[in-house]
């Protein structure tokens, strides 16, 4: 019991630290002077959900009428419709629903996205001011 604990409080350790440095790289490129570098870290977050919501296509378990059930990529079980009593969970799913299984996800996992996002526009306004100001400062002496 006091192992498990331990684990946990490992684990959210790490992960608050993982979170914290992703911040701290994040306003790092934000602040940099091009404006590609605060960009890199949102499109990898985009990129990761795009291809975790196109990888769902590979867990899809309705293919002309028949069910199968992997394991480790092998087939364990194969019914088709005359096997099963209710063909409603045969039935291919519709518009809406197929809609709501891509974005759903989608949204959900572009919200690391989004606050690197508004990370990397919060730094990006602080230099366009400073950058102003320094303008300013230059015309004022001459």
């Amino acid at each position: 019991m006091m192992v498990d604990l331990k684990m946990q409080a490992l684990s959210v350790g790490i992960l608050i630290a993982l979170l914290g440095g992703t911040i701290a790289l994040q306003i790092f490129l934000s602040r940099r002077q091009s404006r590609w570098p605060g960009l890199v870290l949102p499109l990898i977050c985009v990129l990761v959900s795009v291809f975790a919501v196109l990888g769902m296509a590979r867990y899809t378990t309705i293919s002309s009428g028949e069910v199968y059930y992997l394991a480790d990529g092998k087939v364990v079980e194969s019914y088709t419709h005359k096997d099963v009593q209710s063909k409603s969970a045969l039935t291919p799913m519709g518009g809406t629903e197929t809609f709501t299984a891509v974005i759903v996800p989608f949204l959900l996992l572009n919200i690391p996205t989004l606050v690197l996002l508004a990370i990397y526009f919060a730094c990006r306004e602080k230099r366009r001011r400073q950058d102003g100001v320094q303008r300013m400062r230059a015309q004022d002496l001459e």
